[in-house]
C-alpha cells in the first residue's frame, strides 16, 4: 500500500505535508514532503477488480503532485486484447477451468510456458516504456504485472 488509508479522510482528502509520516515515498530525508515521482501503475482489465485501485492509486498519488502514467497489461502484451476476451470467455462459460489453473498455479507457482514467453515480451515492452518515461516508481496491481516487470528489468540493474 502506497499511501497508508489513515492519512486520508473519507472523501479522499489527501495528507498535508506535516502528515507525512515515516512513509519513505511521502517525505525527504528532512521529513518534508518528497518531490514528484514518474510513477508507472500497471492493471489489467481482465475485470474491474484491478482497474479500479490503480486508478485510485493514481488520483491519490496525483493529487500528490506525482506525474503517474496507467497501462493495461492488455494494452502492452502481444495479443493482449485476443486474451482479454478468452479470459472472460473462460470466466463466462468455464470458470471451473479458471479455477483450476488458479489452483496449479498456487500449487507449483509455474506458469504456462506460452503464458511465460508472453510476459517476458510484455515486460520488455514495459521497460522500454519504463526507460522513455523516465518512470521512478512501478507499482502493479495485478501479479502479472509485477512478473512482467521483474521479466523485463531483470539483467538491467533496475530490480
Amino acid at each position: 500500500m502506497i499511501t497508508p488509508a489513515g492519512r486520508w479522510n473519507a472523501a479522499g482528502t489527501p495528507p498535508t505535508a506535516n502528515a507525512c509520516g515515516d512513509d519513505p515515498l511521502l517525505q525527504t530525508g528532512d521529513g518534508g514532503p518528497n518531490p514528484a515521482h514518474r510513477i508507472l501503475m500497471i492493471t489489467a482489465s481482465a475485470g474491474a477488480g484491478h482497474n479500479r485501485p490503480a486508478r485510485e492509486l493514481a488520483r491519490r498519488l496525483t493529487v500528490l503532485g506525482h506525474q503517474v502514467q496507467v497501462i493495461d497489461l492488455a494494452d502492452a502484451a502481444p495479443f493482449g486484447r485476443t486474451m482479454r476476451r478468452a479470459f472472460r470467455t473462460m470466466l463466462t462459460s468455464r470458470p471451473a477451468l479458471w479455477g483450476r489453473m488458479c489452483s496449479s498455479f498456487d500449487d507449483t507457482g509455474e506458469l504456462p510456458a506460452v503464458l511465460r514467453r508472453l510476459l517476458v515480451i510484455t515486460g520488455r515492452r514495459i521497460a522500454h516504456i519504463i526507460d522513455q518515461a523516465g518512470i521512478d516508481l512501478l507499482v502493479s496491481t495485478h501479479p502479472l504485472g509485477g512478473r512482467a516487470i521483474g521479466h523485463g528489468l531483470r539483467g538491467r540493474d533496475r530490480l
